[in-house]
């Protein structure tokens, strides 16, 4: 439930985002329309997006910007905005915002991430390492309160600040973008979708293991795997069984990824289970839910706390991809099984895990 008190009184708000691109989903489509039914006018800030005409947006790309330069940018904007209040995304937008009256700190990073650490060894790793916790921290000291999107990322915040106030905005897609899909009725053809970077990390190299096996234990059936993200350190096999199509594409608008992904039967992602990553919340396993379509995910200590209900039937060890085969092989095996939890899922979403706010009741 949304707490509407957090946002009393303010009638100008801006979005400061040095993280985060001015569309985000999270935040141009959810958290500023929800504001915005609550009459709040709403700024973005964006640093990493080149100047575009959009109202309501200032957007640069800072790519090759020292960081004092991109501070003093975005000051300017925000003199020119003269916002009640800004909500910021990681410690240089809250240092950027120090002027503002009513800074929010909306953690949805960890720092230091160990993507912020990458290809540092030694003292060099350390010192980095050292000085972002420390801009982390100074950025729970100037901030005067705090938007929280998942638990394990709110944990040391809350330990440190507990009288800061805070707010929990989850993940959860707003249920006007998610279309709805017929159920299945061609069981001779099993599509497959995986969004994320083509990655070790993000498990890709196993999702193509458990599609070669479904290939190869199901000759008679086609399947096809739908990737939708960038280059990483695995390419796509040159050879695949002849029942298995593999098509990548690049990242899509968030409107036209939520209104394609509910054509596919079933979704993975098979993430290396790390200290970081394990308590980290995918947002897209909510827009699969939504959708209304099984998956398997990696057990995760993010999922098991925020959605207890999939633990046991779609969270798997992904180093076994035997286990993940396993959910799969009981779909196709049981058509009837598949589409009682197609709309068991999609239950379960309409439940707890959906957002509506034309017809807001938090």
């Amino acid at each position: 439930m949304i707490d509407h008190n957090f946002f009393r009184n303010i009638k100008k708000l801006c979005f400061v985002e040095v993280a985060h691109e001015p569309f985000d989903e999270r935040v141009w489509f959810h958290q500023k329309r929800y504001l915005e039914n609550l009459g709040i006018e709403v700024f973005v800030i964006s640093s990493m997006k080149k100047s575009m005409n959009t109202p309501s947006v200032y957007s640069f790309d800072a790519l090759k910007m020292p960081k004092k330069l991109v501070i003093k940018k975005i000051r300017d904007i925000l003199s020119e905005i003269n916002p009640d209040m800004a909500v910021c995304d990681n410690p240089i937008a809250v240092i950027a915002a120090s002027k503002v009256k009513n800074i929010v700190y909306d953690v949805t990073e960890y720092y230091p991430s160990k993507k912020n650490l990458l290809n540092l060894r030694g003292l060099k790793r350390w010192s980095k390492s050292l000085l972002l916790r420390g801009l982390n921290l100074y950025a729970g000291v100037m901030s005067n309160s705090f938007i929280f999107g998942e638990y394990y990322k709110s944990k040391w915040f809350k330990w440190l600040f507990p009288r800061k106030k805070k707010l929990v905005f989850n993940y959860y897609p707003d249920k006007c973008f998610i279309k709805q899909y017929p159920p299945k009725t061609d069981f001779s053809k099993w599509k497959f979708l995986y969004a994320g970077n083509m990655s070790s990390d993000k498990g890709f190299d196993k999702v193509l293991q458990v599609l070669d096996a479904c290939a190869n234990n199901w000759h008679k059936l086609t399947f096809e795997l739908l990737v939708l993200g960038r280059k990483g350190d695995i390419s796509t096999p040159l050879n695949t069984p002849e029942n298995l199509a593999i098509k990548v594409i690049d990242y899509l608008p968030f409107e036209e990824f939520c209104s394609m992904i509910g054509d596919n039967d079933f979704f993975l992602d098979l993430r290396v289970v790390d200290r970081e990553n394990t308590k980290c919340l995918p947002i897209k396993i909510f827009y699969y839910m939504a959708c209304g379509r099984p998956f398997v995910f990696s057990k995760l200590k993010a999922i098991q706390k925020e959605i207890p209900e999939v633990a046991s039937d779609f969270l798997v060890d992904p180093a076994d991809t035997s286990a993940a085969l396993n959910v799969i092989a009981q779909y196709i095996e049981n058509n009837d099984k598949y589409l009682a939890d197609c709309l068991k899922i999609r239950e379960l979403s309409e439940q707890k895990y959906l957002y509506n706010f034309e017809h807001p009741t938090y």
